[in-house]
């Protein structure tokens, strides 16, 4: 069969993805390019038994084998938070003053959670929300040092020349209105949901000093609003924030 790309010369190749006959590597490319492809044979895509040949059975091996690894990487990664691992971080935490509670299992929050106690660091890589009721957003952060500060934590959203484009343009009026325009809030947990009250956490400190005396259930969750609108939210004392 005549080369599809430069209907020149007779095609030696056949692309695993699309079955376009090629006669060179230069075709090939053009090919890639052209089209868009990307030369991978669709391995769930149906094959006649009168077509199915012994690459397809390899094919066919090698994909199997790969989900049997990304099963076993998944396994691994869940054992990763044994009950073992669980003591550990909840344990860390307790020292540091902060009442660390875990969902059941299946549990949304539980699932997203990514907080790992490293032993090698001896400190909690926190998983952290951030809440912007006033704009509908929410951002999380994985993997955070519990020695970042909370207002470095925010640049990654505020900052007006290195936050990422696409938050500041819907954050766009906080970014304008500065750092020193906002509060950061953290609900205080186990309270009537009638009766909600909430901590202000200071942005010049570290994570883990903001945590430290509060309950946090699964990961903490940030809410930052305008300090204008600080009159809505019900604040624990500080007299109150000693003993509770």
């Amino acid at each position: 069969a005549q080369c599809e790309v430069c209907h020149e010369l007779q095609s030696k190749y056949c692309c695993p993805g699309c079955f376009v006959k090629t006669c060179s590597l230069k075709c090939v490319k053009q090919h890639k390019i052209r089209s868009e492809c990307d030369g991978v044979r669709d391995k769930t895509a149906f094959v006649s038994i009168p077509q199915f040949t012994d690459m397809h059975l390899k094919s066919d091996y090698c994909f199997l084998e790969d989900a049997g690894r990304k099963s076993d990487s998944s396994r691994r990664e869940l054992s990763l938070m044994d009950d073992k691992n669980i003591n550990k971080l909840i344990n860390s935490a307790k020292v540091q003053g902060i009442t660390l509670k875990l969902m059941p299992s299946g549990m949304e929050r539980r699932r997203i959670n990514s907080t790992v106690y490293s032993n090698t660091d001896k400190a909690i890589y926190w998983h952290i929300e951030f809440l912007f009721p006033q704009f509908q957003a929410k951002y999380s952060q994985r993997r955070v040092s519990e020695k970042s500060s909370i207002e470095k934590l925010l640049e990654i959203y505020l900052h007006p020349a290195e936050s990422d484009p696409v938050i500041r343009h819907k954050l766009r009026d906080l970014v304008k209105e500065g750092m020193e325009a906002i509060s950061v809030l953290m609900k205080v947990e186990e309270r009537p949901a009638c009766s909600p009250k909430f901590y202000e956490i200071d942005l010049k400190k570290s994570l883990v000093d903001n945590l430290r005396g509060k309950v946090v259930i699964e990961f903490p969750s940030m809410i930052v609003v305008r300090k204008a609108s600080m009159a809505d939210f019900d604040l624990l004392s500080e007299g109150l924030l000693l003993f509770f």
